[in-house]
């Protein structure tokens, strides 16, 4: 009877142990989990920084092209 109850008691153990070591395991995972998905965010964020300067660039460009366009054109004779 006394080697049932400390079976049972061995077994209650190592259920506690096993479980503590898990919940731990996802603890760390959920964890660095986070810190990937911040990452992402500020990648995505830098991201959207760089293609609205791009962006702008590409405006200002094209409206300096245009100018120049336009003086080329003025300056050519018709005929």
């Amino acid at each position: 009877m006394i080697a049932v109850g400390l079976m049972i008691a061995g077994i209650a153990l190592l259920g506690v142990v096993t479980a503590t070591l898990a919940s731990w395991l996802v603890d760390r995972v959920r964890s660095s989990e986070v810190q990937v998905q911040r990452a992402n965010v500020d990648h995505v964020d830098a991201l959207s920084r760089q293609i609205d300067e791009l962006r702008a660039e590409m405006a200002h460009s094209r409206e300096v092209f245009t100018a120049e366009l336009r003086a080329l054109r003025e300056e050519t004779p018709k005929g």
